[in-house]
């Protein structure tokens, strides 16, 4: 079995089926963005969401496999700036560092304009999620929580 494959059944147990008979790792980046979209509308799937960007994310950085890394790029990360709830909501999901890694796939449906914009308003929500996330830490006492789920 493939390991990209592998890692799909592990991080996507609840549809191990569909997993299982994707054609391909393009087929399946399909299915699971359509899974992905669906889970931003009410009532918010986080977990799911949190699974996607995990896939994704071992796609692009720990499968050592170009193939599987540009799947992710292509199936994932050039589709993210396309959905204003997905746009809004990413800051939410991804450390500025990791933005800076995936941005250059994000670009690719948008205009030099757009993508400008589409960065300048992660880095702006980032900011604000980072500012609250400050304050409660004062609130407590204590350190900062993890940044992002990954």
């Amino acid at each position: 079995m493939s390991a990209w494959r592998r890692v799909a059944i592990e991080k996507f147990a609840d549809f191990r089926e569909e997993v299982e008979q994707s054609e391909s790792l393009g087929m399946l980046w399909v299915d699971l963005y359509f899974r992905f979209l669906r889970a931003h509308e009410e009532p918010v799937n986080h977990e799911l969401i949190r699974r996607c960007y995990d896939y994704a994310w071992w796609c692009l950085n720990e499968s050592r496999n170009k193939d599987v890394a540009a799947q992710a790029g292509m199936g994932f990360y050039e589709n993210l700036p396309k959905d204003r709830v997905v746009r809004e909501r990413m800051a939410e999901h991804l450390t500025t560092q990791d933005f800076n890694k995936v941005a250059p796939y994000c670009s690719y449906f948008l205009t030099p304009a757009e993508f400008s914009l589409f960065c300048e308003e992660f880095r702006q929500r980032r900011e604000e999620i980072e500012q609250k996330r400050r304050k409660r830490g004062r609130k407590r006492g204590g350190a900062h929580p993890p940044s992002v789920i990954r």
